[in-house]
């Protein structure tokens, strides 16, 4: 309990020091001006009340952790803190206003005090600006001359006034050098020593200036803004030499040197010959001369040139849009435009009866109907129209009128094909793989791998199941005997191995059917021996199936391994592949099995041409067995196998009708 009672007591204390606080800035308030040495005392005495805060927030904290109900405490927290950040508030607000009463008096003692005796009252002077200097060694003697003109010779303005003005004016590096410096107006001094030690060192002075005059710029081409600019250098770093005691005026030679080196070649050969007229060596201000003569005349020149070409602009634009009214004024007594097909108001080309028409008709209607055959409108040629060439080929006709004849724009695709006959069948390089859908689904399919083929292939209906977007590409396939057929869609596929860790991306034209069944017969793999230890990229190679991707020879070479296993004589394959082992090569088959082929020409007139010639000549090839062959051949079939060694065995049965 005796702690609460301290904790209350010393808390009026503070409060106490809140009263005073506000009694003074009250007193302070009522004041019209306030002067540098109030300003002070404000700060100092904001500066000492801040700190109070620190010391009342632990105070406070502790009777609220005392107290068993500190609902009261909150409240007398919250009062506090409310008059506490009210006092700050006016505090600062008391210091900007009268830093900036004491700034504007103290430019208007500096625009003032350049001059006691002529007063024009009428007349309001430019504001002069403090001038800036972020620590070049090029800059400074310009601005030491000036904060000495304007802020360090003036009476009128106290230390504490110029070493704010100081910190004001200075940016970077030069900044650096009084930051540490307390905000004193006994420190003005120091700084003021400080910046002009750093700064006031003659030798780099000098070097800097010399610098800067071999360093201007080389004039590439004659100008009168470069001409002035090599002059208004050299003047400044010259005077500035001339103000640190360097003999420059005994420099001209070598100044003329240097700066003629700088000079284009024009104004270089001009200079050449106004020196040769002179019957002495010329000095500094003969050249100088000769230099702002020679920016007049240029500067003349190029406002007249300048002036030349806006009329000429005025005048163009005039012209045109004269032009423009003309024929924007024209259509309204030409005849309106007349279909020639169904006369109605539009072109040829929007026309809904010359779209439904055959690629010749159209260009038999538009030849007969005199309109340009490019853009179906009359008044030019085709020769003649500026519009673009077909979307197909690079010819010059409409799209409209684009036959297959003119794709010569087109991709050629070459495909190889496959056959075999009665006796023997061609096993190509099929495969199992996955494939992803567009909404991330894996599908298996089965892909035919054709070093033939210049390009990759997938069935309309695969495409179709993927659900795939698809895009428009202009192709023309050809096959056997310049077979060919035009491909306008094409996708993009992901294909990934189910055997290894691999994955390949595809772009593929998109195709009714890839090709026939593969193998085009049933496969007898009986007398084929695999080895146990491999994995065979589609199990099923020998059952016919339908073939969903064609790979071409752009992927081909890179699934293919290095490895082989030859399975006999007359007999296929094994490749090693990233899908694993593919099997292809001949097999011979018994000659009672039908005889087929394949060709992947892809060509729907080619397909119908076939199938009606082996309707108009089609031959049974079935033979119908007796019960004597029937009985012989599942005898063969249940008592014949091929051993490790190639070998057929068989038994040797009675026949039941010869005994």
């Amino acid at each position: 309990m005796a702690d609460i009672k301290s904790f209350i007591k010393k808390r009026a204390s503070f409060k106490a020091k809140l009263t005073q606080f506000s009694s003074y800035l009250n007193i302070v308030q009522s004041c019209e001006k306030l002067s540098e040495v109030q300003l002070i005392e404000i700060e100092h005495r904001l500066s000492t009340f801040e700190s109070l805060y620190e010391k009342y927030d632990i105070l406070q904290t502790e009777l609220e952790e005392a107290v068993d109900d500190p609902s009261e405490q909150y409240t007398e927290r919250e009062e506090f803190e409310k008059q506490y950040y009210s006092l700050v508030a006016t505090a600062r607000h008391l210091i900007g206003m009268a830093r900036k009463h004491l700034s504007r008096d103290a430019a208007f003692g500096v625009e003032s005090g350049t001059s006691h005796t002529h007063k024009h009252t009428s007349v309001r002077l430019p504001k002069i600006d403090l001038p800036k200097f972020s620590g070049s060694y090029h800059d400074w003697l310009e601005f030491r001359d000036t904060f000495i003109s304007i802020i360090h010779n003036n009476e009128g303005i106290d230390n504490i006034n110029k070493l704010h003005y100081l910190r004001a004016s200075l940016k970077g590096s030069a900044s650096l050098i009084i930051d540490n410096l307390d905000f004193r107006s006994d420190n003005y001094d120091a700084a003021w020593k400080l910046l002009c030690s750093r700064y006031d060192n003659k030798r780099l002075l000098v070097n800097n200036h010399v610098q800067a005059i071999f360093s201007v710029q080389n004039i590439t081409k004659e100008s009168s803004k470069s001409l002035r600019h090599i002059v208004d250098t050299t003047n400044k770093n010259l005077r500035a030499l001339f103000t640190l005691g360097q003999p420059v005026q005994h420099w001209d030679t070598l100044i003329i040197y240097i700066m003629v080196n700088k000079l284009d070649q024009v104004t270089n050969r001009e200079w050449e010959e106004y020196r040769n007229s002179l019957s002495e060596p010329p000095t500094l201000d003969i050249f100088i001369n000769f230099i702002s003569n020679r920016a007049d005349l240029l500067e003349t020149l190029e406002e007249s040139r300048s002036l030349k070409s806006k009329t000429e602009h005025q005048q163009m634009n005039n012209h045109s849009k004269s032009k423009t009214f003309s024929l924007t004024c024209e259509p309204s007594s030409s005849k309106s435009v007349s279909c020639p097909v169904c006369k109605d108001n539009h072109f040829l080309f929007q026309c809904e009866q010359f779209r439904n028409l055959s690629v010749q008709a159209k260009l038999k209607k538009a030849q007969s109907s005199n309109v340009c055959l490019n853009c179906l409108r009359p008044g030019h040629t085709a020769q003649k129209c500026k519009l673009g060439h077909c979307k197909y080929c690079p010819e010059k006709h409409n799209t409209l009128l684009h036959t297959d004849n003119d794709s010569n724009s087109n991709q050629n695709i070459v495909l190889s094909a496959s056959h075999h006959t009665a006796s023997k069948v061609v096993l190509l390089s099929t495969a199992l793989v996955g494939v992803t859908d567009a909404e991330g689904r894996p599908h298996t399919a089965r892909v035919l791998l054709d070093n033939g083929s210049t390009a990759n292939f997938v069935s309309e209906d695969f495409c179709r199941k993927l659900r795939i977007p698809t895009y428009f590409v202009a192709s023309r396939v050809k096959g056997i005997n310049n077979q060919s057929s035009d491909c306008s869609q094409g996708c993009t596929l992901s294909l990934n191995s189910l055997n290894e860790d691999f994955e390949v991306e595809l772009d593929c034209h998109v195709i009714a059917k890839v090709s026939s069944s593969v193998p085009s017969t049933y496969i007898d793999t009986h007398n084929i021996c695999l080895p146990s230890n491999i994995v065979l990229a589609d199990p099923r190679f020998y059952t016919p199936s339908s073939i969903d991707i064609l790979v071409g020879a752009e992927v081909f070479w890179g699934i293919i391994g290095m490895n082989r296993i030859s399975l006999g004589k007359n007999m296929p394959t094994l490749l090693e592949s990233k899908l694993g082992w593919l099997i292809t090569g001949v097999v011979h088959q018994p000659n009672n099995f039908s005889n087929n082929s394949s060709s992947f020409m892809l060509t729907d007139d080619l397909r119908l041409g076939l199938n009606r010639f082996w309707e108009l000549d089609s031959i049974s090839s079935k033979h119908k067995l007796t019960y004597e062959e029937r009985s012989c051949e599942q005898i063969f079939v249940e008592t014949t196998y091929r051993d490790t060694d190639g070998r057929n065995v068989g038994q040797v049965s009675e026949c039941h009708s010869c005994s």
